[in-house]
């Protein structure tokens, strides 16, 4: 994935009631995911949707390049790509538009992410960007909305690049890229932030420094480097060792945001010391694999409606679901259906079983559980507004885990750091935000009230579920109750003091 650069590039939200809509969302998965809920009443807000199965290359360790997918092959249309996000557009704060394809093979891409303009979602693509392109497609791919694009090169040379991206053509990708870059400045644009993305392997680490010096001279915003990675059955390409990838990010838009980049809490970090970094006392090191964030704040999405818990089970066979605008069963409709709650209930501690009909009990990737979310937390924290803050900062633990104690040390920190300054309890907060004048006023009422009818969509099909996703819904209507709504600045409740 990529995406290293997001918890300073993320633009806030600027919309009050998308940013109501979507923090009220975030917070309720938060909580959720700390008790292992089996219905979660919020949505995922962090996006995989596939536009395409196909893809020209024959990369090695991807599924889809060696002929291991099995999955049946197709393009998203935007009408379709409409129906796969309608539930999610007020959730969403991130889609990525790649998975196990090309994306940019279909040609109906642009217009795909011109429907997510207005709705305040970042999105992000990785291309080989190995093919043919007119001047239109370029300005289409530049002006359509796009937050990052990520193109893949991994390699400074084309003797090197060929050694995994099998198939691509090193000079074409390097001419689009120069194209794209000349392009967006004549017309002025911010965005789409152009990456050179490197898989680093024992092949092309030699060629770090150079890539660096060639996405300087290219006018690259910026270039990651990641660790490459290859199944066993391709033993020929060898992972990398030693190599040094520091700076991971580097660039001179990716410089300006690191500098730029201000929020609550993203301050309050830049103020602590060393010594206030460091681990609460008391918080004991987490078990590994025992809980999967995707569960609560993910999904991958398929061209032909196929509803994957994560980006790491492609198979067509281990889905949870599908979505067919014919029969009306859009994407809430599977997110608790029952291979959602069975995954889920299997990461609780009160309902765990080792049924082998879970995938998630046979994960291919069981070392990441606890880490394919750290960026997107991260990105998503740096960003929360007041209100949210204050919530999460006067009882962390009510929305934490203590795995996030440790990966998510600046945050958690920074959180700390904001309760010592509120020096307020729960119960007075609370009383604090509820006795506002403003707060019987306040046209999020309404907001919040239309945005829990569409929760109230989830899917109920048994006794037990209908029980836990009311228990779900009071739950959230009590959370609700107590932020809807502190905007105005308040002398006697900031978080950070002068």
């Amino acid at each position: 994935m990529t995406g290293f650069s997001l918890p300073f590039q993320l633009p806030a939200i600027e919309n009050s009631e998308l940013e109501f809509k979507k923090y009220l969302n975030f917070l309720i998965s938060l909580e959720q995911r700390k008790t292992r809920a089996a219905v979660s009443v919020a949505r995922p807000w962090d996006i995989t949707l596939n536009v395409t199965t196909h893809c020209q290359l024959s990369c090695p360790y991807c599924e889809t390049g060696n002929g291991s997918l099995n999955r049946s092959s197709g393009l998203l249309t935007p009408e379709r790509f409409n129906f796969h996000m309608n539930p999610l557009y007020n959730t969403a704060f991130l889609l990525r538009m790649f998975g196990t394809g090309e994306s940019l093979l279909n040609k109906q891409f642009p217009k795909m992410i011109e429907h997510t303009k207005g709705k305040e979602i970042f999105s992000l693509l990785s291309t080989n960007l190995s093919l043919k392109l007119s001047d239109r497609q370029i300005d289409e791919l530049l002006q359509c909305g796009l937050g990052i694009m990520a193109i893949s090169i991994d390699g400074a040379s084309s003797q090197t690049y060929s050694q995994y991206r099998r198939g691509g053509d090193y000079h074409l990708v390097i001419a689009n890229m120069q194209r794209l870059i000349a392009r967006k400045k004549e017309l002025g644009l911010s965005h789409p932030i152009i990456e050179w993305r490197f898989l680093v392997f024992e092949h092309n680490k030699h060629e770090i420094d150079t890539a660096r010096l060639l996405a300087k001279k290219y006018g690259c915003d910026q270039i990651t480097f990641h660790l490459g990675s290859a199944p066993a059955s391709n033993a020929d390409v060898i992972l990398a060792q030693n190599a040094d990838l520091h700076p991971v990010t580097s660039g001179p838009v990716f410089m300006d945001a690191v500098k730029n980049k201000t929020s609550i809490l993203l301050d309050a970090i830049r103020m602590m010391s060393d010594q206030q970094r460091k681990i609460p006392p008391g918080v004991p090191r987490p078990l590994r694999y025992s809980k999967c964030d995707w569960l609560y704040f993910g999904t991958t999405l398929f061209p032909s409606g196929g509803v994957s818990p994560c980006c790491v089970s492609n198979h067509e066979e281990n889905d949870f679901g599908s979505m067919d605008p014919e029969t009306g069963t859009a994407f809430i409709k599977v997110w608790n259906n029952a291979p959602y709650r069975e995954a889920r209930n299997f990461f609780s501690p009160q309902t765990r079983t080792k049924k082998e009909t879970v995938i998630c009990a046979r994960c291919p990737m069981a070392a990441s559980m606890d880490s394919q979310f750290i960026i997107p937390l991260r990105a998503v924290l740096r960003n929360a507004p007041g209100w949210a803050l204050k919530i999460l900062a006067c009882d962390p633990d009510r929305f934490f885990t203590n795995t996030d104690y440790y990966t998510l040390r600046p945050e958690m920190h920074g959180l700390n750091a904001c309760r010592t300054t509120i020096n307020k309890t729960w119960d007075e907060i609370i009383r604090k935000l509820t006795n506002r004048k403003s707060f019987h006023t306040r046209p999020k009422q309404e907001a919040f009230q239309h945005y829990l009818e569409l929760l109230r969509d989830g899917d109920a099909t048994d006794a037990a579920s209908i029980a836990t996703l009311q228990k779900g819904m009071d739950r959230a209507d009590e959370i609700a109750s107590r932020v809807i709504a502190v905007e105005a600045p308040d002398p006697e409740f900031t978080l950070i003091s002068a």
